[in-house]
């Protein structure tokens, strides 16, 4: 990067920070990867603005805002948002961007795995019953992947070893990746934990009706495991709270979850727009420190398709006063494998207790 171009995203971050309500440095690189994804996109809303840049929605907000007051990028058409003449020129002559092509894969949309074969019938098969599946309650944070998604999973486990003759352990699932996993009828054993009897009632049903055998359990994961789950899994999946103490913990009640005896798997999301980089470092620290080590890190495989966008950080900072709510799925998250590799060593033991669990401001 030139010194001219250095200068004018240093300025851009500067004042970027100074915007909003929460109090945050913004990164030149993230201003830069804002202003790439504008150029790119052409003409977006500010959702996917934020989604195809893959920086914190703090830090978006309060970019475009600088970038709108600088007469870098305008409004169309009230939410739709594109870079002004000056944006552009400053897009291609200064940050030297080029092309506007996506490359990534359009058959498996950078999932590298596709739905196919007996695999694309269980698809169907659960579709249609998930299609009844409850309403979701957003008192438990709950945020449902697309259906296709929650296959995506199972086909991932699958091309990955983690899921024939395996015993699995759900740790929340209002994703309803139990059902997909089981309607395989490849894993030896699957469990499920979660606090919402509303959930635990239909995939008790499905898995009767199916003839399936999972193990519905009601737990608050603030509690450690129960005694009989605790060391007897051999692969665990979890997609928790995008807070640092809401991965840390689900995580860290895998990681309680897995036999000591074998070299354990453990799944769980995490998603760019909710987390900043440095609540990734923490929370990749904490897994290093628990015996884990990531194998596989899929950008954007999870697409949320009931995201409650007039809670958490978004209200803090303000930013439906600017901008409409989304009206088409944004959010996505990146799905991450770990494998054990030392001594295993859950990071929360005891009881979990506070209000930090659902801090989505908690660096």
């Amino acid at each position: 990067m030139n010194t001219k171009s250095l200068k004018i995203l240093e300025s851009l971050a500067k004042e970027a920070s100074m915007k909003g309500v929460v109090k945050r440095e913004v990164s030149i690189e993230a201003v830069r990867r804002v202003i790439r994804a504008l150029y790119r996109l052409g003409i977006a809303d500010f959702w996917t603005v934020t989604s195809n840049s893959g920086e914190y929605i703090i830090d978006v907000f309060k970019i475009m805002l600088t970038l709108l007051e600088k007469g870098i990028v305008e409004r169309k058409d009230k939410d739709m948002l594109t870079l002004t003449n000056k944006g552009i020129q400053l897009a291609q002559e200064d940050l030297k961007f080029k092309h506007k092509d996506f490359f990534t894969c359009k058959s498996c949309s950078g999932k590298t795995i596709v739905i196919k074969g007996k695999f694309l019938e269980i698809y169907k098969k659960y579709s249609k019953i998930v299609s009844n599946r409850p309403k979701v309650k957003y008192e438990y944070d709950q945020a449902p992947i697309h259906p296709q998604d929650a296959i995506n999973r199972m086909v991932f486990l699958y091309e990955k070893g983690d899921l024939e003759g395996k015993e699995i352990i759900l740790l929340g699932d209002d994703d309803l990746v139990s059902l997909a996993i089981s309607l395989t009828k490849l894993p030896e054993r699957v469990a499920i934990l979660d606090v919402d009897d509303e959930l635990l009632s239909f995939i008790k049903k499905v898995s009767e009706k199916e003839e399936l055998n999972i193990e519905v359990i009601k737990h608050d994961l603030r509690h450690p495991l129960p005694e009989n789950l605790a060391g007897s899994f051999d692969v665990f999946f979890t997609d928790p709270p995008d807070t640092l103490w809401g991965l840390i913990l689900f995580v860290s009640r895998g990681v309680e979850s897995l036999r000591k005896d074998i070299r354990g798997v453990g799944y769980f999301c995490m998603t760019h727009a909710d987390c900043p980089l440095e609540r990734w470092r923490r929370v990749l620290d904490a897994v290093l420190k628990m015996g884990m080590v990531p194998t596989d890190i899929i950008h954007d495989f999870n697409t949320y398709v009931d995201l409650d966008v007039s809670s958490e950080d978004y209200v803090t900072e303000g930013i439906g006063k600017y901008f409409s709510p989304p009206k088409a799925p944004w959010y996505k998250s990146s799905l991450i494998r770990i494998e054990k590799a030392g001594e295993l060593k859950p990071y929360i033991e005891g009881e979990m207790k506070g209000e930090e669990l659902y801090d989505y401001l908690l660096i």
